[in-house]
């Protein structure tokens, strides 16, 4: 999962979009579903079709539990244009849940990976969940 750019003979070197996750955010809903929100920025010259973030959790022993895929609201990107995300997946168990995060763009190439970004969310102990709060990702 690594930017490539094609050539080819006939157009040379393609301007491709580069993904990148903007302030990814981790925290349960009152029903113990794990929600991940942020944004993408398309930092590359070319333009991003169908922005989406593919999202894989983990639980306390690192084994994953779940993955899902959710989309930005903007259909594409633009050079520095940014898209805001938001899905939701699993219902963890135990005592913490990591993630990991990975920013796609579709192009007439294929599918181009930005980099990934990872986080957690401490679920052992005090940290109760109640219906409306948040418990965001340290």
């Amino acid at each position: 999962m690594a930017n490539v750019v094609t050539t080819s003979p006939e157009v040379g070197w393609a301007a491709q979009p580069l993904p990148v996750l903007a302030w990814p955010q981790g925290w349960l809903e009152g029903t113990r579903q794990f929600w991940l929100t942020g944004g993408v920025y398309n930092l590359g010259q070319g333009v991003c079709e169908n922005p989406a973030v593919e999202v894989t959790v983990f639980d306390d022993t690192g084994s994953i539990v779940g993955t899902f895929e959710t989309g930005t609201e903007a259909d594409a990107l633009h050079w520095e244009e940014r898209g805001t995300f938001a899905g939701q997946g699993v219902s963890p168990v135990g005592e913490s849940l990591s993630w990991e995060a990975i920013p796609r763009c579709s192009t007439e190439a294929g599918e181009i990976y930005g980099p990934p970004q990872r986080g957690s969310l401490n679920l052992a102990g005090g940290s109760r969940v109640w219906w409306g709060q948040r418990y965001r990702t340290q």
